[in-house]
């Protein structure tokens, strides 16, 4: 009687030490599953930053910073060296190409709709500041027959929407993106079939 007494109370014993150690180790537990899963996650949006950029349609949906930080990645691609210029008061300009003795001005704009003239307007203005001997106008939309028109009367090179395409599909870009906001309602508007010329 004794005996199996003591055997309960060991097996008590037993199981309050187990019940005991499950309540310690438990949370620990927990709390390892959860640093692991938030980990993981960090990983997962920082790969999800790196986007492989190989349609004009992911180009739309940038904001008009992010097109200018994926240009930049685009024309280093392209082996210029590239610089952003500051956001207020950059005299028309948003990037400054060099390669040798070239320099090149490049007005970006991330459109819905179609350019105009104003933006070769704004790009020819920078061209003296900046000491550049070309000038550039891109979009990831398309150019005005008035666009097109003072471009070539001044030497402007435009790089259109199907440019772009061509550019996006040689260099096979990753764009480390800060912003992704959608900037298009309906896609290519007022198509404008001419061919530009481009410099690179």
């Amino acid at each position: 009687m004794e005996n199996r007494r003591k055997t309960n109370i060991g097996k008590i014993l037993l199981t309050l030490i187990k019940l005991i150690l499950i309540i310690i180790f438990l949370p620990v537990i927990l709390v390892l599953i959860i640093l692991k899963h938030v980990k993981n996650r960090k990983n997962n949006l920082k790969a999800i930053e790196k986007v492989h950029i190989f349609s004009i349609s992911q180009v739309d949906s940038l904001s008009g910073i992010d097109f200018e930080l994926f240009l930049k990645q685009l024309f280093l691609k392209l082996g210029f060296n590239v610089e952003l210029t500051k956001q207020s008061g950059d005299f028309g300009a948003d990037l400054i190409l060099t390669r040798e003795k070239e320099v090149a001005v490049v007005q970006a704009k991330c459109y819905s709709k179609t350019v105009g003239a104003k933006a070769v307007q704004e790009a020819l203005g920078s061209k003296n500041h900046y000491g550049a001997t070309k000038v550039i106008c891109c979009t990831n939309n398309y150019f005005s027959m008035e666009a097109i028109q003072l471009a070539e009367e001044n030497g402007v090179d435009l790089i259109d929407r199907e440019i772009l395409k061509k550019l996006i599909s040689k260099t096979n870009i990753i764009f480390e993106r800060t912003q992704f906001k959608s900037t298009i309602s309906n896609e290519e508007k007022g198509l404008i079939e001419a061919k530009y010329k481009f410099w690179i």
